[in-house]
């Protein structure tokens, strides 16, 4: 709301650090950048408005990823990060995947109930327009668990067979409580 607002031409940028930097190294002027006061700092770039979220508990979820060696195409990877990493990881985990089914009845039912039948949880579900085909959606899910869970890897065997695209984007440990509660 705050950028709608203005009468301002908004840049697309690779990330908020990243328009800081550019301001900071002077490759746009005249620019300002939505960065966190945190970013400000690092820039050494002067705050011109605070809080201009459209909800006060607005939060961004920023995570690290990396291809493992070894890890299979998609299940295992949270396994694989706690063998591969020097710093030991507890549970609980997340996974993050996308899938698409078909834009008819029911498709998007059968896909979902695999995980509802096995008691793995679904905390996050949006949909998003699909870049290959006009009026047909990709979801993107968080699921409350390890993809090499044995109920989630099998529900996302069942969420293959029912979708005509599946992708696992990874499995991580949840966040606990955020930063600066």
């Amino acid at each position: 709301a705050f950028l709608r607002t203005r009468p301002w031409t908004t840049l697309t940028t690779y990330n908020t650090a990243g328009a800081g930097k550019l301001i900071r190294d002077g490759e746009e002027l005249g620019a300002a950048a939505v960065l966190s006061p945190r970013a400000a700092g690092l820039f050494d770039l002067e705050i011109l408005a605070h809080d201009i979220q459209g909800a006060l508990d607005n939060r961004t979820r920023f995570l690290v990823v990396a291809p493992l060696p070894g890890a299979g195409a998609g299940a295992g990877y949270a396994a694989a990060a706690r063998e591969s990493s020097s710093v030991p990881v507890a549970g609980p985990y997340r996974t993050t995947l996308v899938f698409a089914v078909r834009n008819e009845p029911g498709t998007l039912l059968r896909a979902l109930r695999a995980f509802a039948e096995r008691g793995v949880n679904l905390s996050s579900l949006e949909s998003r327009p699909s870049r290959t085909a006009a009026w047909e959606y990709v979801f993107w899910v968080d699921v409350d668990a390890d993809a090499a869970e044995p109920a989630c890897a099998a529900a996302i065997e069942d969420l293959r067979a029912a979708s005509t695209m599946v992708r696992i984007l990874g499995s991580y440990p949840r966040a606990g409580e955020p930063l600066g509660s």
